[in-house]
């Protein structure tokens, strides 16, 4: 038995429906916790506005900071949006990609984002970072006499 849809089409279905119905995940839950709690709580669809809201402000890098900080979000958003393409979304049979990888695969590309968001924050030279500048000590000598 075929599919009704191409293949190449479910799995760009799966990556938009994720894309897309995640700030709506968000809002829903963000209601329901509020009205647990008794509050009226935000709209449902104000991540949507915030993410709006969010591409229209200007970017800003430091003048420290390389390309890599730059892509960082991008890779971590393509890491994102490669997870429907191997655990099945919107289907119940195989994908073409998701011999590649399961959930362990899906666990690492969620790492590996986190990893390179965190990499280009520690990148950007802020004096904030305290591995690379040790604190100067203080020696614990006993006063002479």
């Amino acid at each position: 038995m075929s599919a009704a849809l191409p293949i190449p089409v479910i799995q760009l279905l799966q990556v938009l429906t994720v894309a897309l119905g995640a700030p709506m995940v968000t809002g829903v839950i963000a209601k329901v916790e509020a009205r647990l709690q008794g509050r009226r709580g935000p709209r449902v669809l104000q991540p949507y506005y915030d993410l709006a809201k969010l591409a229209r402000k200007e970017s800003l890098a430091p003048e420290q900071a390389s390309w890599f900080f730059l892509a960082a979000p991008l890779i971590a958003v393509a890491a994102y949006l490669t997870i429907p393409l191997l655990i099945p979304v919107l289907t119940s049979y195989g994908l073409p990609l998701g011999y590649m990888g399961d959930i362990l695969g899906g666990g690492f590309l969620l790492s590996l984002a986190s990893f390179v968001i965190a990499t280009a924050a520690a990148e950007t030279g802020s004096p904030t970072r305290s591995w690379d500048r040790a604190a100067p000590r203080r020696s614990r000598r006993s006063p002479s006499r």
